[in-house]
């Protein structure tokens, strides 16, 4: 019986060449663990950052877990209603 050897035997791929060309588990690992972590601690913390220090979007993103400030500032709109910003503008005029 013969076995076909694993170069000669056609694989059908679909994707774009970027997909193809990238590593297997590329973008998987700790970054994403991280990630996941932070959208689910990250939004309260990190209104407790932004009522109680000076700190920027970047220093809080870092603080909170999140890869980038631009994640963070998604992800905060998405759960709180309203950009980093304007969520410390609005607590500091209550104070």
């Amino acid at each position: 019986m013969l076995r076909p050897q694993p170069d000669s035997t056609p694989i059908k791929c679909s994707g774009s060449d970027a997909q193809i060309g990238r590593p297997a588990g590329a973008g998987v690992g700790t970054r994403s663990v991280a990630e996941a972590r932070a959208r689910r601690t990250g939004p309260r913390h990190a209104q407790e950052l932004l009522e109680m220090t000076d700190h920027g979007v970047e220093t809080i993103a870092r603080r909170t877990g999140f890869a980038s400030a631009t994640t963070f500032r998604t992800q905060f709109r998405r759960l709180a209603g309203v950009s980093p910003r304007t969520y410390r503008a609005t607590f500091r005029a209550r104070a």
